[in-house]
């Protein structure tokens, strides 16, 4: 799917799907043979207070579950970083050219709504919380040492609304300890900078080509600033007192309004 969208052999509609934007991004760096470049992305999310996702430099290796059916929700991906110590799992919810799917409806009494009439996110969060999912992605909860919650748009700027509703549902349901400290945001232009970061060869370095051509195809990527080449020393100087003769300039004729007019411009 990922060479077909390089060379614009994919229908529109996948083009502009924010599954297929999710697989072909995140489902190849799966493939790589060290964590260190989905560390490097991770770290580039913040959170409302404007702080970096803190992800520890003890990370040994990652695994990826792509639409893991949960208790009362779906996130697009649920990552979980394994460290000696521990692990860390990261809910991952992706918008593209779309909102949450569904927000929170405080018009209906909180026992009697349905997940369509919950924030998206913060159910996603509470599945994070939820004890029952765990064996369904290969989690043991005396291995968690941190649980974040991030979601990916496609604005350059933080969408705080969106995040406050958040945090504002997961304050009134009460279900788990998640805070604010534990949300975090990311936007897609943002990858593009994270995978030039580290050094990479042979197959990983074509899995990284491809991913920026795809990205740079999109136009998902900020301004990195102008490429200029090296332009080598001028070879000129500065002249005093140095005078050219004027060539002679005719005489203009020109008329207004029925009067003839001459001039001569020395």
């Amino acid at each position: 799917m990922l060479q077909a969208q390089l060379y614009g052999k994919a229908s529109s509609e996948l083009t502009w799907s924010e599954d297929i934007l999710t697989s072909n991004i995140f489902g190849m760096l799966k493939y790589l043979s060290s964590p260190a470049v989905i560390v490097n992305v991770l770290r580039s999310a913040i959170s409302l207070d404007n702080r970096a996702l803190f992800i520890p430099n003890d990370i040994q290796g990652a695994s990826y579950h792509f639409w893991p059916k949960l208790h009362n929700s779906e996130p697009d991906l649920v990552l979980i970083l394994h460290s000696s110590q521990g692990d860390h799992l990261v809910g991952g919810e992706a918008k593209y050219l779309s909102k949450k799917s569904s927000t929170e409806n405080y018009d209906i009494d909180e026992t009697e709504r349905t997940n369509g009439q919950r924030d998206q996110l913060a159910r996603e969060i509470e599945d994070l919380y939820f004890v029952a999912n765990y064996s369904k992605i290969g989690l043991k909860l005396d291995r968690i040492l941190s649980i974040s919650m991030l979601y990916l748009t496609l604005e350059s700027y933080i969408p705080r609304n969106e995040l406050a509703e958040t945090i504002k549902s997961i304050q009134v349901h009460g279900k788990c300890s998640f805070t604010k400290d534990q949300l975090y945001w990311l936007s897609w232009k943002s990858i593009y900078s994270s995978l030039t970061d580290i050094p990479l060869s042979g197959t990983d370095a074509l899995i990284i080509d491809d991913l920026k051509s795809y990205l740079d195809r999109k136009d998902l990527k900020t301004f990195t600033g102008f490429n200029a080449s090296h332009v080598g020393n001028l070879a000129w100087a500065f002249k005093k007192n140095v005078r050219y003769p004027a060539s002679p300039v005719e005489s203009l004729s020109w008329g207004y309004r029925g009067i003839s007019k001459w001039n001569k411009v020395r």
